[in-house]
């Protein structure tokens, strides 16, 4: 049949007397339906149809009686239908065109029909679902508690949370890098926050960091490395040079060592006082080996004979405290006696026979005391 805009059809009529009259009328013949195609400026799609920036579409329709009223659009966004304009539409010949643009993060699905003058249909023209992501995911982590001792140590076990806020999210997608290698656990979803936590229980320097892109390309920002320390064990302290107890007639020159593998020479406090709790001057010299520091009291020698007490306090980067004490004597002259409990009893000068009991004199000596006396005198 024929088809176009510019066909005429013309009757003469002549009747028996011979008059003439003839009628031209112009006919438009359409039996031709729309084509309809989509196109976008945008086809680089992330893991199949993911897009992580603007998407524009153009819909063209081939049709010589073009109708833009006749333009039936469908677009859904999250599954609901949504309203977005077209521009304005266009022609060049029988090609007719308008854009849609696609701004905000959504997935979307599209179906165009046109209908023409001629009220020929086009066939329903869809294009495949996509989504539009411009939104970066964030990563946020959170611990149960920060105790930390010097910045960064802890003498606890801790424990993690991290929280990735992303619509578009697949957990092979987060990449967690640590020294020493870490067992995360299982995630766990609230809509668009996904939640993993991660546990510190053993001693160790510990660091970690992770990053995640979505599906569609989005990388979130770098973060800072996570670097702490998990301490559990207190310091080990250990006396060289002089025994505990012991009664030292010649030179001596005790040896401390303080082990510890996060070990601190600020936390270390070492004292000399006599039977009756009177400080001590002392000489040290300290030296740093690998497992920690060795402190030698060089004038423990030079002091008089007396009883003394070597208390070491030692705390290292994570607070872990522990403490020794020895007892030892200088007896180069005789017998050290500990009077201690009668020195209470003098400083007191009146005492009540109910707030006495036996009272102990303890006699340092370098040989074992074999004869001894005590003398005691009552109203002089």
């Amino acid at each position: 049949m024929f088809e176009g805009n510019d066909t005429y059809v013309e009757i003469t009529v002549k009747d028996r007397c011979g008059n003439v009259a003839t009628r031209r009328e112009e006919l438009k013949i359409d039996i031709t339906p729309p084509k309809v195609e989509i196109t976008f400026d945008q086809n680089e799609a992330q893991n199949g149809c993911y897009y992580n920036t603007i998407r524009t579409a153009t819909i063209h329709v081939n049709e010589l009686n073009f109708d833009s009223t006749g333009i039936e659009l469908e677009i859904t966004k999250d599954g609901v239908p949504y309203s977005i304009s077209l521009s304005e539409w266009q022609s060049e010949g029988n090609d007719h065109f308008a854009k849609v643009a696609f701004i905000e993060d959504g997935d979307y699905a599209l179906t165009v029909a046109c209908t023409d003058l001629a009220d020929n249909t086009s066939e329903v023209v869809s294009v495949e679902p996509f989504t539009i992501d411009l939104t970066k995911p964030t990563i946020e982590i959170a611990y149960d508690h920060d105790t930390a001792q010097n910045d960064r140590y802890y003498q606890v076990p801790r424990t993690a949370f991290i929280t990735v806020k992303e619509h578009n999210f697949r957990e092979s997608d987060f990449v967690l890098t640590a020294q020493p290698e870490l067992l995360a656990g299982n995630w766990s979803h609230e809509g668009d926050e996904h939640h993993i936590r991660l546990t510190f229980t053993e001693d160790n320097h510990y660091r970690f960091q992770c990053s995640y892109t979505d599906l569609a390309g989005n990388m979130a920002d770098s973060m800072e490395e996570q670097e702490f320390y998990i301490d559990t064990i207190a310091p080990q302290i250990v006396i060289q040079g002089v025994e505990d107890g012991s009664a030292n007639a010649g030179n001596i020159e005790p040896v401390i060592t303080v082990y510890d593998s996060n070990r601190n020479s600020e936390g270390v406090i070492i004292t000399v006082t006599t039977g009756v709790g009177e400080s001590v001057p002392l000489s040290i010299q300290m030296q740093e080996t690998e497992q920690g520091y060795m402190y030698l009291l060089t004038d423990v020698s030079e002091k008089e004979d007396n009883v003394y007490f070597l208390n070491i306090t030692a705390s290292d980067m994570a607070g872990n405290t522990c403490e020794l004490t020895y007892r030892f004597s200088l007896n180069r002259n005789g017998s050290t006696y500990d009077l201690s409990e009668i020195s209470d009893i003098v400083e007191r000068v009146y005492n009540r026979t109910d707030q006495l009991s036996d009272i102990s004199i303890t006699e340092m000596n370098v040989d074992e005391i074999e004869n001894y006396s005590i003398y005691i005198s009552r109203n002089g």
